[in-house]
Formats: C-alpha cells, structure tokens, sequence
C-alpha cells in the first residue's frame, strides 16, 4: 500500500462562460451567475474548492466535474478536482452494496465486514486530504464513496466548511434504504449542508440541514446539441 489513494486531477477546460452567453435567452443568467461569483470570490479569497468524488472516467459525476470545475475557475473561484483511488479491493464492491441499500434493495450482507473495509480505506484518505486541504477551504464531496474520508479527516485533521452532495437515492423507505442511512449517519455529522436531487430523497433525520440541487442538463455537451438531419 504505496502512494496517496487521493490524488488531484489536471481539469479539461471544456466550456466557458462567454459560451452560455451566446444561448437564447442565458445571456442575463450568466449576468447572474457573474454577480454569485464575485460574492464567493470575495468570501472565498485566498482559499479554493476542493470538489472530491470517486471516479475520473466514465458518465454522472466524472462526467460533470470537469465542466463544473471549468466555470467555477471562470468565475475566479479557484477550484480543484481530487478523485479517490482505493487499493483496496473489497471498497467498491461494499459502496456498490451501499448504492443498491440506499436505492432500496438488499446490500452488505456482512455489514461488520463492510465497515471494517469502509473505515480501512477512509482513514488512509483521510491522511491525504491532510496534505491539499487547508483551513478556510471549502470541501465538496460527492456521492457516499469518499464521504468517509472527509468526515474521518474532520473529525482527527481540521474541519473545513463541508458540503456532501447525493446524486442517488429514492423516495421509497424500506428496511435497506433504513440499514444504508444508518451506516452513513455518523459520517454525516462534520457536514455544514447536505444537498439531494430531489427533496423526497431527503431522510427525516436529516432535512434541517439538507437542501435540494435538482440536477440540470448542460445544453453546449455534446449529447445535448441539435442534431440536424
């Protein structure tokens, strides 16, 4: 177990503001969007974002990062991107567990065994988030993969303003989506906001300090220009 499982990755620029703005009718909202950014560039000044998910490759939250990160440093919002790397081949198998509790189907049939693997790998993130993150940055984790890590790094490092940002979830409960809350509840609790797709995702115990960021559709990607036949 050699080398940072944390690792920074070099953002793509693949879209800008001025694009937005030759779009009917965003041209007033990127004026908007503008007048946010100087308010948390000033707020923010001279610390960065720290976005932290799971993956760099494939579709969901690799796919947005890169274009979030890039309008945020338009904005002057200096923003990094860390990915998580586990050597640990139990971890994704437990967080695909975790994924199918948390949709409302069976998961983590060990649960003893999946902490065990949980807390391994997110201990040894949490000594690298050490290493980037200073006080006065802002950390943005992504999904229940890395959440760990960042509470762990809260709560034993420094506690940085945190949001945790869910892009699953379900609005049924039942006993899975009940075991999958409460093996994240205690990572929950270093986080300032939490922020879900839809507010019927939202758990009960969490609503106070939860919030809703419906997901929204980027029309300058690729999969969402016009086709023209």
């Amino acid at each position: 177990m050699n080398g940072p499982i944390v690792r920074e990755v070099r953002i793509q620029r693949t879209t800008s503001l001025e694009a937005f703005r030759t779009l009917d009718r965003l041209d007033v909202l990127v004026e908007d969007v503008e007048r946010l950014g100087r308010l948390v560039r000033r707020a923010l000044s001279p610390n960065r974002v720290w976005m932290l998910n799971s993956t760099e490759t494939g579709g969901g939250v690799a796919e947005m990062m890169p274009r979030l990160c890039s309008l945020l440093n338009d904005l002057r919002v200096d923003t990094r991107w860390l990915v998580l790397h586990p050597d640990h081949p139990e971890f994704f198998p437990v967080t695909k567990g975790l994924h199918h509790l948390l949709h409302g189907m069976e998961g983590l049939a060990d649960l003893g065994r999946a902490r065990a693997v949980y807390e391994e790998v997110s201990r040894r993130a949490a000594g690298n988030l050490r290493e980037v993150i200073n006080h006065g940055d802002i950390l943005v984790v992504h999904d229940p993969q890395p959440l760990g890590a960042a509470a762990l790094f809260a709560q034993e490092f420094c506690c940085p303003p945190m949001l945790w940002r869910c892009h699953i979830g379900t609005a049924h409960r039942n006993p899975h989506t009940e075991k999958g809350w409460r093996f994240l509840s205690e990572y929950l609790q270093p986080f300032e906001r939490l922020l879900f797709s839809a507010e019927p995702y939202i758990p009960a115990e969490l609503y106070e300090r939860s919030a809703v960021l419906y997901p929204g559709i980027d029309p300058l990607s690729h999969k969402n220009r016009d086709l023209s036949l």
